[in-house]
This record gives structure tokens, C-alpha cells and sequence, in this order.
């Protein structure tokens, strides 16, 4: 209803997982990233979800420039184990720092699997 009100195509509509345009993505601060020394703990635990979210998500990417949430979930529960659903789970806890959340890795533009710069760097530290 939104999109014929306003003469929106669903092409033009904003998703709403993704940071509002990339500079926001490239100015965040390191305020904004209050759980980024999980990812030590992670890289040293390769049974843990978000490290075999993070693995699986390099491992993709290496073989492809673009990668989406169905191919990441599906390469996690196809090599880790574990149902779908619960990926899913973990996955969406990778994208915030707020509440319990796991913390802030992962957007999404469009379809496309991104992880924030920030985390990136911290992530580019350890071996996976």
C-alpha cells in the first residue's frame, strides 16, 4: 500500500536491514561496535555458531564476489550442522550490538551478505 501511495516500484523500496547508504556503513565509529572483542573469542572456538558464520561467509566470498543469506545458511547447515532456522537465528544476533545480540558483523544490501569494516579488520587479525 506504502509503494502505490507514494509511486514506489519494490525495486526502489529500502530494505530496511541495510545501513541508509554505504557512507553511513564507512562512518560508523567504534562506539557503534561495543562487542568486536567477541570475535578473538570466537576465532578460537570453531564449534560456536558465530565462529562457523563467520568461516562460512570467508569461504563464500572467496569463491564468489556476492553472496546471500540462503547460500550462507545453507553452506552452515550442510557443513556444521545444525537446522536452518537456527542459523537464521545466529545470523540475525550478528547484526546488532543492542540487548543480547551477539554483535555487529554482518548487513545486508539488497540480497548481498556485507560485513561492516570495523569488524572486518578484526576479523582479518585471527585465522579462520
Amino acid at each position: 500500500m506504502f509503494q502505490k501511495l507514494f509511486c514506489i516500484t519494490p525495486s526502489e523500496a529500502p530494505d530496511i536491514t541495510e545501513p541508509s547508504s554505504e557512507l553511513q556503513q564507512v562512518n560508523s565509529t567504534l562506539d557503534d561496535f561495543t562487542k568486536l572483542h567477541r570475535i578473538k573469542i570466537w576465532s578460537e572456538k570453531p564449534w560456536q555458531k558465530n565462529y562457523q558464520l563467520i568461516k562460512g561467509f570467508l569461504e563464500l566470498e572467496s569463491s564468489s564476489s556476492f553472496v546471500d543469506l540462503d547460500q550462507l545458511i545453507e553452506y552452515c547447515s550442510t557443513n556444521f550442522d545444525g537446522a536452518k532456522g537456527e542459523w537464521k537465528n545466529n545470523f540475525n544476533s550478528m547484526k546488532t550490538d543492542l540487548g543480547n545480540a551477539h554483535g555487529k558483523i554482518f548487513f545486508t544490501v539488497g540480497n548481498e551478505l556485507k560485513i561492516y569494516s570495523e569488524a572486518r579488520r578484526e576479523i582479518d587479525k585471527f585465522n579462520w
